[in-house]
């Protein structure tokens, strides 16, 4: 889980010599946010995301994917057999749905029953809860 951007400056605040040296709240933010964009370059976050089959071979991405950052890594295929089953990975692939910053993903050999489920393992960033509040908020104003 995320953490607030209040509690990443506490931490960082913990971190100095002498915090009445730091820099303002503003820029400490700045800096917060440079490195959550290099931690997530460097060592992104892993997502593991459960999709029930529908019998066709192209889906939605799946939740927590970000267009243009996340990678995705496996599919288990089937899921939750002992052994994990892992397709190849030139058998799925993230595809662009025409619409802008939309992608769909596409399993090239296999289509997974309506009784079925596959893992789509894919990297994501790290984010401040916060952020992802504002985002939250703004698409759902009725909340």
């Amino acid at each position: 889980m995320p953490i607030t951007l209040a509690q990443a400056r506490t931490a960082l605040l913990e971190l100095c010599a002498d915090p009445t040296l730091v820099a303002s709240a503003t820029l400490q933010d700045r800096c917060i946010r440079k490195a959550l964009r290099r931690i997530s370059d460097d060592r992104p976050l892993l997502h593991v995301v459960a999709v029930t089959g529908d019998g066709g071979s192209d889906y939605a991405a799946p939740t927590g994917w970000e267009t243009g950052h996340s990678v995705l890594l496996r599919i288990e295929y089937p899921s939750g057999q002992t052994d994990p089953i892992f397709l190849p990975h030139d058998e799925a692939e993230m595809q662009p749905t025409g619409i802008a910053g939309v992608e769909r993903l596409r399993l090239r050999t296999v289509s997974p029953g309506t009784s079925e489920t596959f893992n789509v393992l894919f990297t994501g960033r790290h984010g401040i809860a916060s952020a992802l509040m504002q985002v939250a908020t703004t698409a759902n104003p009725q909340s």
